[in-house]
């Protein structure tokens, strides 16, 4: 967990800025275990872009149990989030995991494409965001950030924010 998440959180509020948070997925834990934590750690609030689950490696448990149920954990994530807060989670992955974990299961999702070698040709047509480097440089910021691009326009984006 981010140390700084609540006082960041916060200071984007007070910024106004869309605020947004994601899990970072692990075949470590069942899904509905994740789930949960996000949930006890990320207020509801107004004006929040839809959560986002971050499948994109198997970390340490790549060779534990829940890795053969790594979509069975990703799918109770998502539908017991959408249960208790009302919004279906957006995926963000990159190609590799994409294709091994997620191609078959989760082909009418909305999804965050990691791709720093252009606009991604993989996973479906119509993605919601695209990561396109994480060495971005923002006024404020010190040090690399990643930079993103929406798939809309500013009045969509904020359409896509819980009222």
């Amino acid at each position: 967990m981010d140390p700084r998440f609540e006082e960041n959180w916060r200071g984007a509020r007070r910024a106004g800025i869309l605020r947004g948070a994601y899990h970072y997925f692990t075949p470590c834990l069942p899904g509905r275990a994740q789930a949960e934590h996000f949930l006890a750690t990320v207020p509801e609030a107004l004006q929040t872009l839809p959560p986002v689950i971050d499948a994109e490696d198997l970390g340490p448990c790549a060779a534990g149990s829940g890795v053969a149920d790594a979509t069975g954990y990703i799918i109770d994530f998502i539908e017991y989030i959408e249960v208790e807060r009302g919004v279906r989670p957006i995926i963000y992955t990159t190609r590799r995991f994409y294709e091994r974990h997620l191609s078959e299961a989760f082909a009418d999702e909305r999804f965050w494409l990691s791709d720093f070698s252009g606009r991604p040709d993989y996973g479906p047509k119509s993605w919601v965001f695209w990561q396109y480097t994480d060495r971005g440089r923002r006024r404020g910021i010190s040090g690399p950030v990643d930079l993103n691009v929406f798939a809309g326009t500013d009045t969509e984006l904020r359409a896509l924010a819980s009222p």
